[in-house]
């Protein structure tokens, strides 16, 4: 019996996720299930975490789908190490107008921080959260963070994944008063913080398999299938980014600390699992050091944010670093809003 490339990676894959089916046609093919294929072995387990971590697969028959799929789907490029500056007219607006809202802040509204950034630290989580994937609504986050009670319908993963991040964004806000240097034991606590024990992933640890997702080509919308940088690397590539920042930060504008930090955190996927919720704490634990508020990206720009960070995979950070900076001017905005005496 010939077996097809396409078989398998589908074999294989459905072993190591431990997924169980009765159909022959798969059962016909389990000898096949430790040969050498296009992906490296750790990767396609890898892949097989990456489906169960985003909940890809809600029964066989989608999984088998997504796998087939997938196994199709071109390589995108590894993106670059980044730590440009770039400039543009509208680039140098959205920081002038940060500026001065920044300003602003400061001199009227500070009494009402603190009243702030705990809609802020809830508003996070339930953001961060909501872009991987978590079924909650704002209303139930709010609810579950301020009396502790679960909500009915709701799987225990998402409750675990809102009262780690809370945990982790008190810690934020902990570090960013402290100012301590960067190191890679704070990420690592961050993403402790963040991220409860599961399977997949041990809070802490670098990863020990390669990492993938599934992703769209900026340009030709084309699904294809993006590898983040190998283990081994990893130490080291973490090394230089929080040498950079260290180096840098009293050089450049927060905006820039905050696009370069997330862009290369997430080109890095240090981590099993958690690397987009620790990237945007780390985003902004870069703004709050500065002195400015935190920002939030909703799940309502999923797409765009995907998307743009795709476009700085291919080597331009600018588009991402002003959608950063137009992401912060409307926290700002919303603070000044909140915080301003309202007409009766």
């Amino acid at each position: 019996m010939q077996v097809t490339h396409t078989d398998s990676i589908l074999i294989y894959l459905i072993a190591e996720s431990k997924f169980i089916f009765s159909e022959p046609y798969f059962a016909a093919k389990a000898n096949f299930i430790n040969s050498w294929f296009t992906f490296r072995g750790d990767q396609m387990i890898s892949f097989v975490n990456m489906i169960r971590v985003n909940r890809l697969a809600k029964s066989s028959k989608l999984l088998i789908s997504t796998i087939r799929r997938a196994s199709q789907w071109p390589v995108f490029p590894k993106g670059k190490a980044l730590f440009d500056t770039p400039q543009s007219e509208s680039l140098n607006t959205i920081i002038n107008l940060a500026d001065q809202k920044k300003k602003m802040i400061n001199e009227n509204f500070m009494n009402v921080a603190p009243s702030f950034l705990d809609i802020f630290r809830k508003k996070l989580t339930y953001t961060s959260n909501a872009l991987e994937g978590n079924s909650m609504t704002e209303k139930q986050v709010f609810t579950y963070i301020d009396t502790g009670v679960t909500i009915g319908g709701k799987p225990l993963s998402d409750h675990l994944d809102i009262a780690s991040h809370d945990k982790a964004v008190k810690f934020l806000f902990s570090l960013a008063s402290k100012r301590v240097e960067l190191s890679p034991e704070i990420v690592k606590d961050l993403h402790k913080m963040a991220c409860p024990v599961t399977e997949q992933n041990a809070p802490g640890e670098y990863k020990k398999l390669s990492n993938m997702t599934f992703t769209t080509h900026p340009v030709t919308n084309e699904m294809m299938v993006y590898t983040y940088v190998a283990p081994e690397d990893v130490r080291d590539e973490i090394a230089e980014l929080l040498f950079w920042l260290k180096e840098n930060e009293a050089k450049h504008h927060a905006i820039y600390l905050a696009s370069i930090s997330h862009y290369n955190f997430a080109r890095i996927h240090p981590f099993p699992d958690g690397n987009g919720r620790v990237a945007r704490l780390l985003m902004n634990l870069m703004l709050l050091r500065k002195g400015f508020c935190p920002t939030i990206i909703y799940p309502e720009q999923r797409e765009e944010y995907i998307r743009l960070l795709n476009v700085a995979k291919m080597g331009d950070i600018l588009p991402f670093t002003e959608f950063i900076g137009n992401s912060l001017l409307e926290t700002q905005n919303n603070l000044i809003y909140i915080s301003s005496p309202k007409k009766q």
